[in-house]
């Protein structure tokens, strides 16, 4: 075998080892991958949406009366038969009790007896007024001519003593004018005054100087006569004017008694009074009369109490009460208040019972009952559904729209922290492969199905894991699930 040959020989031999060692390398790559693919969490990723987190608050509830009334019957009658029972429905009109004709008849013939009594009543009261009204009126006109005359009196009193006032206040002045002219006149209680002595009167009776030859004792004796008259004239107009101020006083009290009314008599008016009620009773007496005795239900309704018994007399209190079904019913149901924060008065409500559904209804009242409860309380319309019929009710709420929302099971929590993975691609001897990352994210508000992620933490086209086939955490590799 020559060199050639060998040479040829060496080179197969070569290329045989080098494709047996290729084919160990690929045989390997391929169980290393097999094994890699085998070990490799598999996972589920979904994209973030822009979506409203919806809330649905649901609870039990029952349907009862929204508005109770009362129905009358007039009182003191005797009951005959009561037809209904309670908890029954009843239309309006229906008979619901009858009353005794016979005790209606003695009723009104009482009413009528009471009426007549009170209307003489009034005439003798009538009467004692007028009477009365006369009586002060005479008075009065007496007072006043009284009060006229005894003033008219007083003041012709005072003005008789201011004449003999005047008169002697004039004598005194006339006297003291002829001492002048006879050149010898006293001096008014001084020293040199003459004693009191005799002297003669004048023309008519007036003192007179009596002349220059009289004696000065009898001038004197006259000039203090004549102060003496003039004093008594003075007390005497003072009297007559205090005796005046007290009797026009007196009378000035007498006329204002009379003037002043007498304490109003109400007798007669408060007969009136009791009259127009026996009227009305009686009116109300002859309806009652006029309708057989019947007690009707004034509405469509659900008898709620009976408050009559066989056998009895009806009282002034109500005969019946009834739920009013025309004003519709109340749904009241009771949710915690973790549900509670995602309704408010006024939320569509959505009622579902016997297999029907009432949409299109409000939240009329939220009430706290307790520590953890609160009751909804929504206005039903009238023929919607029965009263005491049980109904799951629904409050939908919807969030303004977020940008970046994710699947809750997305979503992980360690040490009171939010966070989720999404896929990063990583070159390994293997090739490039799927990491898993982790990317603390802020949720603003979530519900049962999605939350929502704050601003700018995630991309809104970055896929983040939402299931894996087994436990996962951060720079585990990973692989897509074939679905």
């Amino acid at each position: 075998m020559n060199e050639m040959e060998i040479g040829k020989k060496r080179k197969r031999r070569l290329l045989y080892g080098l494709a047996l060692l290729l084919a160990f390398m690929l045989l390997f790559t391929l169980i290393a991958r097999a094994a890699s693919a085998f070990t490799t969490t598999r996972v589920i990723m979904d994209v973030p949406m822009a979506r409203r987190i919806e809330h649905i608050v649901s609870a039990s509830g029952v349907t009862e009366k929204n508005r109770e009334l009362a129905v009358l019957a007039q009182e003191n009658l005797l009951v005959e038969t009561v037809y209904v029972s309670q908890g029954e429905s009843v239309a309006a009109g229906t008979l619901l009790a009858q009353l005794s004709m016979d005790s209606i008849e003695e009723q009104i013939r009482g009413q009528e007896e009471e009426l007549a009594l009170l209307r003489l009543q009034l005439a003798s009261a009538q009467e004692n007024e007028n009477q009365a009204a006369q009586e002060r009126k005479k008075a009065l006109s007496r007072a006043t001519e009284d009060y006229e005359r005894i003033c008219r009196e007083q003041e012709e009193a005072v003005e008789a003593a201011r004449s003999r006032c005047q008169a002697a206040e004039d004598a005194l002045a006339r006297y003291r004018q002829e001492l002048e002219a006879g050149g010898a006149v006293p001096e008014v209680g001084g020293e040199g005054e003459p004693p009191a002595g005799g002297g003669s009167a004048g023309p008519e009776g007036e003192p007179s100087a009596g002349g220059s030859g009289a004696d000065p004792g009898e001038k004197q004796a006259q000039l203090d006569r004549l102060k003496e008259d003039l004093g008594q004239a003075q007390a005497a107009l003072e009297a007559a004017r205090q005796s005046q101020s007290d009797a026009c006083r007196s009378a000035a009290r007498s006329l204002e008694d009379a003037r002043q009314q007498a304490a109003t008599d109400y007798s007669a008016r408060i007969t009136e009074l009791s009259i127009t009620q026996k009227e009305r009773e009686l009116a109300e007496l002859m309806q009652v009369k006029e309708a057989g005795g019947q007690v009707l239900s004034p509405v469509d309704g659900v008898i709620t109490q009976i408050y009559l018994a066989v056998g009895q007399k009806t009282t002034d209190t109500a005969a019946f009460t009834m739920a009013d079904l025309t004003s519709g019913l109340r749904y009241v149901a009771k949710i915690g208040k973790e549900d509670a924060a995602y309704v408010e008065v006024g939320d569509e409500v959505t009622l579902k019972a016997a297999g029907k559904e009432i949409p299109g209804l409000t939240v009329f009242s939220l009430e706290e009952t307790d520590e953890d409860t609160v009751q909804v309380t929504v206005l039903v319309p009238q023929g919607e559904i029965s009263m005491g019929e049980y109904a799951q009710m629904e409050v939908v709420k919807r969030s303004g729209e977020y940008d970046t929302t994710i699947p809750l099971s997305a979503i992980h929590t360690e040490n009171g922290k939010k966070y989720v993975y999404v896929a990063e691609e990583e070159e390994t001897v293997l090739g490039t492969q799927l990491t898993a990352r982790k990317v603390e994210v802020e949720i603003v508000e979530q519900n049962d199905r999605y939350g929502a992620v704050a601003q700018g933490m995630i991309g809104a086209d970055t896929p983040v894991i939402v299931s894996s086939d087994s436990y996962l955490k951060a720079g585990d590799t990973i692989r897509l699930q074939q679905e």
